[in-house]
Order: structure tokens, then sequence, then C-alpha cells
């Protein structure tokens, strides 16, 4: 009779504890479906997200030949710029608005999965953060002002705008576009001189200063940043 009453209870605990592997796979699965549906992951392939991002191509060079930077208008825009910085997988962005193009100058951080591509390196170097120091490199405590993007217990940069994710990519140039329909190129990057550089523009133009006059120097460095679509 003890054998059969422990027989039955192992039998029952059994079943117990295969229902509940069976409830945490289906949360699991439930919650994965969900997330890669969501705007925070531009790593996986969901049918919900397909049509929005894997359409036609956002963002720049998209045009057929021309010189795609012979701009001939610059300014800063705050509003895109808060826009663009509040998207998943965004820390900050600072985004320029020229008579024909939008350039967006992006910092990356955790808050999405599949922001580059996979087998990228990082750039960044956190190991001040658990050493009392900024970089551990010079033995610094501070950080140059004029810079936003170090490579130091800071937020991520990518050098070549092409190892940053497609879908991410996408994403913000769809949404620079719902915003300002008007944009012919959108051309992103989350490279560090780039991104320091238009730190720069950004200051002048909340100084009152216009940026036209730097009209010259930007075409250059957007043309050797981003090419020239052959």
């Amino acid at each position: 009779m003890i054998k059969t009453f422990l027989s039955r209870h192992i039998k029952f605990l059994f079943i117990l504890l295969l229902l509940s592997v069976t409830g945490l796979m289906g949360c699991e699965s439930t919650y994965t479906k969900k997330f890669q549906a969501s705007n925070s992951d531009y790593g996986s392939r969901s049918d919900s997200r397909e049509e929005l991002l894997e359409g036609d191509r956002m963002y720049g060079p998209t045009i057929q030949g021309g010189y795609n930077h012979q701009n001939k208008k610059l300014q800063y825009s705050k509003e895109l710029s808060t826009i663009i910085s509040e998207l998943p997988g965004v820390s900050s962005s600072i985004v320029m608005l020229t008579d024909r193009n939008a350039y967006a100058a992006i910092i990356y951080d955790n808050s999405a999965t599949g922001s580059k591509g996979t087998g990228t390196p990082d750039e960044s170097d956190h190991t001040g953060t658990t050493r009392g120091m900024y970089n551990t490199h010079t033995g610094n405590q501070t950080v140059d002002p004029n810079q936003i993007a170090t490579g130091f217990n800071s937020y991520y940069t990518e050098n070549n705008p092409d190892h940053l994710s497609s879908r991410m990519k996408q994403q913000i140039a769809l949404t620079l576009r719902e915003e300002n329909p008007r944009l012919l190129e959108v051309y992103i990057t989350a490279n560090r001189e780039f991104i320091n550089q238009m730190n720069v523009y950004y200051v002048e133009s909340i100084r009152g200063v216009s940026l036209n006059g730097y009209l010259e120097d930007f075409n250059s460095l957007v043309t050797k940043h981003f090419g020239i679509k052959k």
C-alpha cells in the first residue's frame, strides 16, 4: 500500500513538473514573439515587421547617379534630434537638415538588440568604470567637454556606417521621412569623429550662429564619410 501511495505521489509530482515546464515554455515563447514584434529588436525576423523594415531602403544613398551631397543650406533640427533619440537602441542623436537631405549622427545603447552587425567588435572601453578613472590609458579623470563620443565609459559608436543594423537604419530613416516627407536622402552614422564634428555645429547653432558658413566644410565631410553614388 505504501509503495502504491509513493508511486501515485511520484506520478503526481511528475505531472505537475511537466505542466510547469510547459507553462514556462509557453510564457517564454509569448514573450519572445512580442519582443521580436516590437521596435526593440532589430536582429530577429518577425512577420509583423517584415513589410515595414524589409521594403524599399529608405536610407541613403538611394538616388541613382548624381552628387548627393551638394547641399545649399544647413541647419540643426532640435525636433528631429529629440525624436530620433527616443527610438529604441538610440542613446542620443544630432540631426542636421539641408535643402535636400537629413544627416543623423547617433550614439547607440543596449535598449534594443541587433543594433549592429553580428561579429562587429565594440569600440568603447568601459574598464574605467571599475578602476576609478575615466580613461585608463592616460589616467585622466575628466573628459573633453567638446566631445560627446569619446570611446571611454560611454555609450557605443561604430566607425563604419555599413556595420550598423540595416533595420535600425531603416527605422530611423522611416521616422525622419514621416516627419519630413520632402527629404531626398537620409544618411545615418555612429562614427565617433563624425558625431563630435556634428556636436561642434550643434553648439554653434544653439549660440545663434548660422551654419551656412560651415556648408563647404560640411559638404566635404559628408562626401568623404558617406561617399558619392556612382
